[in-house]
This record gives C-alpha cells, structure tokens and sequence, in this order.
C-alpha cells in the first residue's frame, strides 16, 4: 500500500505478478473514517492477504507537511487494527528509503519502468513495495 491523502494505491501481487489494484477512499475528517474502514475490510475479505505492507509516511522539513501528517498517521494505526482483525496478519511498514535504495542499489532498474501498465504513481510506488517484501524484507526478517 501507498498511503496518501489523496490518493491511497493498493496492489495485490501473488509471486512475481501484479493480479489487482486499486483505491481505498482516504480519510479527510479525522472524525468520519466509514468509507476507509470498509474500502479496507472489502479488500482484505476479497485478496485474503499473506502480507500487509505499506509505505510509513515521514515528515521531512517543513512546508506544511505537519497538517498531511495527522491524518496519514491515523489511516494507518486504524489499519494497525484492521490487518489484525480482518487480513489476520500484522502491518508491515517500511520507511520510502528502505525499498526505494534497495530498488535503486539492488535492482538497478525505475520501478516505474517496471509498472509503467499500473496507471499511477501511487500504485507503481505500492507495487514496488510489494516486490521489496517479497524479494528482499521476508527473506531477511522471517
């Protein structure tokens, strides 16, 4: 997953292959969470996930970035929960630096070469931190 406050990427990649992706509906007011909660619940009933990883979202500088930061940061503690709760599996999350180096330094290729057919930016970045769980996390962490 691609979190953001606009857009927020899901991709689902069984071995080495992208099979779906998608959207879920960020959350806009802290206080009204429904359509995030249940773009979640529906995607992980319908992918049934082994893993659940997602890019932590990280304030560099400033610019504004403080106000981007609360709500970000409760998407992905209420999906904390729901990964317990609904994937069975814990939330992975993995700094921008960590995949996006390995990807630069390990793979030597543009993930967004790679996922050019994915038709944004966010879902290339969520496939990208797909297939650094599989090639490089699960492997040194399990």
């Amino acid at each position: 997953m691609d979190p953001g406050r606009k857009n927020f990427a899901w991709v689902e990649r069984v071995g080495s292959e992208t099979k779906r992706c998608g959207w879920i509906r960020p959350i806009v007011n802290v206080t009204d969470d429904t359509d995030f909660i249940n773009d979640c619940i529906e995607i992980f009933v319908k992918v049934r996930p082994d893993f659940v990883v997602l890019e932590r979202f990280m304030v560099r500088g400033s610019g504004g970035q403080s106000k981007l930061a609360e709500t970000l940061n409760q998407m992905i503690g209420r999906l904390v929960v729901l990964t317990r709760v609904f994937a069975f599996v814990e939330l992975i999350q993995v700094t921008p630096a960590q995949w996006k180096n390995w990807w630069t330094k390990g793979k030597g290729e543009d993930w967004h070469k790679v996922f050019a057919h994915l038709e944004s930016i966010h879902q290339r970045d969520a496939a990208g931190i797909g297939q650094y769980l599989e090639e490089h996390w699960i492997t040194k962490n399990l």
